[in-house]
């Protein structure tokens, strides 16, 4: 897309970056040597404390290095904002661990960023324990009005935050990441990538505050990817009040481990009163209880949700809750093996909600072994369409829990393992053994994505039906794929997600 440009252009750019970073100054913070009577802008004339560094209004471009292996004690609550072009940057300097702030259970917020822009974090270990429940937050990006731009955490290890266990908001606006925009404040361009964040109480990664309106949220841009959350006493990730958020690539797991009388309801990875979420490439596993338990969730007013290409596996309750009053969710293109063991159910339509979740689940694996008692789909209503989805139980599966004059609709899905009674409800049903690459017995002992691809003696291939796409559904994407990244636009569909006619066809092309 640059090809074009003239050279001048570029030396334009450079040009307004070196006039950004004009006047900028790194600092640098040295808690063993450092002396706060320093001048603070060479290592070996570094600051020692956080109070000294709290004391500094910071300017665009600014650098706040922290040396490699040390660690500090309290709170750093920064002054200032950086500008376009110019963020201010925190970091590390020196060989060895990645510098460690540590709240000693004795603050909040061992950073908060408050009413301030274009800050980015990098290559800290962050901690704040304590054997007394507290409002603390590792990360705190907060502001009380206006608009609050580009926010970079990346290569953070976020752990031992001490949350507070309970339900109640004061529980869910506890732990490792939290972002909360008050009155009429908006965010704009987050991301966070390459975090660890795990072993606290008691939600990963949320968002909070502002709710804004259905097609006006306040949060825009916010991505989270490749990052790793585990062993959160709640929930993984809470995603609120966004336009959009994109959140990918992450590993989730051995979340909402608490005690469930205390944290209640927990999910890896959801989000409400959202437009046009999307979930994709998660690989969530080992979510802990029955009080929910599943790996995603469209919760409450969670509009246009995309849930797609993620592998879920072993989650007690479930793979997906579709809470009543989100709207049109589509999940299509992952592979479940394993959940809902706890739970029951893979699909939950709590029956307590009105209007009732609604989707086109389509292009799914729901692969439960022997004994394995979860039903496909809980409660669900007409609303809830399941199309091409392999439906495969090792022992006797139920499909439903049955509502003989309320259930959802289904064309074109594979079923193994259940009773005519079920496959009934479906007039275009497949009734063989989908025939994976994988047998049963290497599906239990490596669970590795890649044997639930299709075999060439499989009734699932090319028996698919674009029937979904003339439903409330957006345009299907050129790019759309399946689960193993074969393009889907030019070839019939199969059932699953595995395209096997595209990956078939395509290898031929690719031969000639």
């Amino acid at each position: 897309m640059y090809m074009n440009r003239p050279r001048h252009f570029f030396l334009l750019i450079t040009l307004l970056g070196v006039l950004n970073t004009l006047g900028a100054t790194t600092y640098y913070v040295d808690a063993s040597e450092g002396d706060d009577q320093h001048c603070g802008t060479h290592a070996v004339k570094a600051w020692q404390t956080l109070e000294k560094l709290n004391s500094v209004t910071f300017t665009p471009g600014d650098k706040i290095l922290f040396k490699a292996g040390e660690t500090w004690a309290g709170s750093f609550t920064p002054k200032g904002s950086g500008k376009a072009g110019a963020p201010i940057i925190v970091d590390r300097y020196g060989e060895g661990n990645r510098p460690i702030l540590d709240g000693k259970g004795q603050v909040d917020h061992v950073i908060r960023l408050e009413n301030i822009d274009h800050w980015e974090l990098y290559n800290l270990e962050i901690t704040n324990n304590s054997q007394i429940e507290g409002d603390r937050i590792g990360v705190f990006i907060v502001a009380d009005s206006g608009v609050r731009r580009h926010f970079r955490l990346r290569n953070l290890f976020i752990h031992h935050i001490m949350g507070r266990y309970t339900f109640d908001m004061v529980g869910k606006n506890t732990g490792g990441i939290g972002i909360i925009g008050k009155n009429d404040t908006r965010f704009d361009d987050i991301l966070i990538e390459h975090c660890v964040i795990g072993d606290l109480v008691r939600v990963g990664i949320f968002t909070n505050g502002n709710e804004g309106v259905p097609g006006d949220r306040p949060i825009t841009n916010l991505i989270i990817r490749n990052n790793t959350i585990y062993r959160c006493a709640g929930d993984g990730a809470i995603i609120r009040f966004a336009d959009k958020p994109l959140i990918e690539r992450n590993e989730a797991y051995e979340n909402h481990n608490g005690p469930q009388d205390l944290v209640i309801h927990g999910v890896a990875l959801w989000c409400r009163s959202t437009d046009g979420a999307i979930f994709q490439f998660n690989h969530v596993h080992h979510t802990v209880g029955d009080k929910d338990g599943q790996a995603f969730d469209a919760d409450l007013e969670a509009r246009d949700t995309i849930v797609q290409y993620n592998y879920s596996h072993d989650n007690a309750g479930g793979f997906m809750l579709v809470y009543g009053s989100s709207q049109d969710a589509i999940v299509r293109y992952n592979i479940s093996y394993n959940d809902g063991y706890q739970g029951k159910h893979i699909f939950d339509f709590p029956i307590w909600t009105e209007p009732r979740g609604s989707g086109i689940f389509h292009n799914n694996i729901i692969y439960l072994p022997k004994g394995n008692p979860a039903v496909i789909a809980d409660e669900a209503l007409e609303t809830a369409r399941f199309y091409n989805n392999i439906f495969y139980h090792g022992g006797k599966g139920t499909l439903l829990t049955l509502d003989k004059t309320n259930r959802p609709y289904f064309s074109n899905n594979c079923y193994y393992g259940y009773s005519s009674e079920d496959t009934d409800l479906d007039a275009n049903a497949i009734i063989a053994h989908p025939q994976f690459v994988g047998s049963d017995e290497a599906m239990r002992e490596e669970m590795h994505p890649e044997l639930f691809k299709l075999n060439d003696e499989s009734l699932c291939i090319g028996l698919g039906t674009a029937h979904f796409s003339s439903e409330k559904y957006p345009a299907l994407p050129s790019e759309l794929k399946d689960f193993f990244n074969n393009p889907l636009s030019t070839f019939p569909i199969d059932v699953g997600a595995h395209a096997y006619t595209a990956e078939k066809n395509g290898a031929i092309s690719s031969q000639k």
